[in-house]
């Protein structure tokens, strides 16, 4: 997995920021009453659990520009099924197909 924090966010001052700081606001998803009922969460977990999101898209739009010489790009994505679950313990592709070694 790639971790997406912004430039400049590693370091000793890292303790004195939000998270906000360290992640684009639109990798946050926020889940209402209807959305975690759908998805089968009925007690919410501990601030700070790690959970594994599986989610199913489509490209809404795209844009491209160049701006000084500067080239700029974006895609927006429209999630349109998700699963969310205990965070996965992190397993070597090998191991996963062809199992622990014997």
């Amino acid at each position: 997995m790639i971790n997406m924090k912004t430039k400049g966010s590693e370091g000793p001052e890292l303790a004195e920021k939000s998270d906000k700081e360290h992640y684009p606001y639109g990798l946050c998803l926020s889940l209402g009453k209807e959305e975690l009922a759908k998805l089968g969460i009925t007690t919410l977990p501990a601030v700070g659990t790690e959970m594994t999101i599986t989610a199913k898209s489509f490209v809404k739009s795209t844009s491209a520009y160049d701006e000084g010489g500067e080239k700029s790009m974006n895609v927006s994505l429209q999630i349109t099924d998700m699963e969310i679950g205990a965070a996965q313990n992190k397993t070597e592709a090998a191991t996963l197909l062809y199992g622990a070694e014997s």
